[in-house]
């Protein structure tokens, strides 16, 4: 099994338990057999979507902006599980993750098919992966906020012709539980 892990999380917002916690779940997965692709994204130099379409139209399945972006869709064409894990601030998870979601569009083509009764773009290659979520929340999220993203995460997950397998949701407060055996 090829887990890719994009680790949204920003620094000031992150504890040292909790990353701590998730790459020694990560690397139970590595001692497992399983290959892990583990991007930290506040350490990568990853610029925002220009919205050109040079991916689809002039240089098709290719950003034309050359930054680490490039590591992360080539893992996305090879990996069975990808997983979001990041914080909640501002009622949504953060800019950086975003942002890094927003640079997958290559990976997929411009033209339209009907898929579970609604239109959404082809894939490009064959291997859609499951997708899963560790999101860590604060006292000041409301659940109709954590409702929202979740439906965010159905819908990304509808549009990569993929499922979300797992969502979970944790307390800041709480001992985090980066458990990604449900894989």
């Amino acid at each position: 099994m090829r887990v890719c892990v994009l680790n949204g999380f920003d620094q000031e917002d992150l504890t040292m338990a909790q990353e701590t916690k998730l790459e020694q779940e990560l690397e139970r997965l590595s001692q497992k057999g399983d290959t892990v692709d583990y991007f930290k994204l506040r350490e990568k130099r990853i610029a925002d979507c220009l919205g050109c379409w040079d991916c689809w139209l002039k240089t098709p399945g290719k950003c034309r902006i050359k930054d680490e972006q490039e590591d992360i869709l080539k893992s996305f064409v090879k990996t069975d599980h990808l997983v979001f894990v990041a914080n909640v601030r501002l009622g949504f998870v953060t800019a950086t993750l975003k942002k890094t979601m927003d640079r997958l569009i290559p990976n997929f083509l411009p033209y339209i098919r009907v898929y579970q009764n609604e239109s959404h773009h082809y894939p490009r290659y064959q291997n859609t992966p499951l997708l899963h979520t560790r999101l860590i929340v604060d006292h000041t999220v409301e659940r109709d906020e954590v409702d929202l993203i979740e439906d965010y995460f159905k819908r990304v997950a509808l549009n990569f012709g993929s499922e979300l397998k797992s969502f979970k949701i944790l307390d800041e407060k709480g001992v985090p539980d980066y458990e990604l055996a449900d894989m």
